[in-house]
């Protein structure tokens, strides 16, 4: 699945909301939002599926995810390698 505008707009956890949340539980996107867990899990599993966010932890319980590109260009950033 490839992000597409349709993903972006319709999402409440936006792509322009996870620099303030590089890594990501379903709690904290409750928090973040005040949308209902299941809305959140729904929207994470919408940006997994788009390679935005990615699991980082094992099994299906507790999982956090991270910002994919987000994390990579803080790295970047903090070696003084980004361009």
């Amino acid at each position: 699945m490839t992000l597409t505008g349709e993903l972006v707009d319709d999402s409440f956890l936006k792509i322009n909301d996870l620099p303030a949340h590089p890594h990501l539980t379903i709690a904290i996107g409750v928090a973040a939002t005040g949308r209902i867990r299941p809305a959140v899990a729904q929207a994470i599993e919408q940006l997994e599926k788009a390679s935005v966010l990615h699991p980082i932890t094992p099994g299906r319980r507790n999982r956090t995810w991270e910002a994919n590109v987000l994390v990579g260009l803080l790295a970047n950033l903090e070696a003084g390698t980004l361009a």
